[in-house]
């Protein structure tokens, strides 16, 4: 007869006195936080700001198709490019290895399209967009956290002295291979 040598001890219940031995890390905690904060500047702000100084409003016609431009490139994961940055998207460790996620860069990525928000060739959208960079890079310049789209906040950091991204849920996307 065959006796088990090997004795297990079964895992006990998680209760109060006995909590999982690794928390859950809650990844948009940074983002649900920021977004109380004194010096954040929603999406809606940002570009309320924006739109008066050019003269135009949320139903123009640069406006409808600004905001449709850039929903079309993050759906697609393209790189976003503005004056003094680059939103792409990338495998980030962090969130695992089958994700893609928002990330700053300096160079625009060479395997994906990218929509330009420097400058354009209609006049309205051009002011609107040397607008919105200028006010953004004032922003941050200020310490502000700043949405630059709906779930997405753009801000300095101190610590690494670089820009950074806090983003809601729909920023990511699951790679399918």
């Amino acid at each position: 007869m065959i006796t088990n040598i090997f004795k297990f001890k079964k895992r006990k219940k998680e209760t109060k006195e006995n909590p999982l031995l690794f928390p859950f890390y809650d990844i948009y905690k940074n983002f649900n936080e920021t977004i109380k904060k004194e010096n954040f500047i929603s999406y809606e702000r940002l570009m309320s700001s924006v739109l008066i100084k050019v003269g135009l409003g949320f139903e123009s016609k640069e406006y409808k198709e600004y905001k449709k431009k850039i929903q079309s490139s993050i759906s697609k994961k393209e790189d976003i490019k503005f004056e003094f940055t680059i939103i792409s998207f990338n495998v980030d460790r962090k969130f695992g290895d089958k994700f893609l996620v928002p990330i700053v860069n300096d160079k625009i990525s060479s395997n994906v399209d990218s929509i330009d928000l420097t400058k354009s060739k209609e006049e309205n959208e051009n002011n609107m967009l040397k607008i919105l960079n200028e006010d953004v890079l004032s922003l941050i310049k200020e310490g502000k956290y700043i949405e630059i789209f709906e779930g997405l906040i753009l801000f300095h950091s101190k610590q690494a002295n670089s820009l950074k991204l806090f983003f809601k849920e729909e920023f990511i996307s699951q790679i399918r291979k």
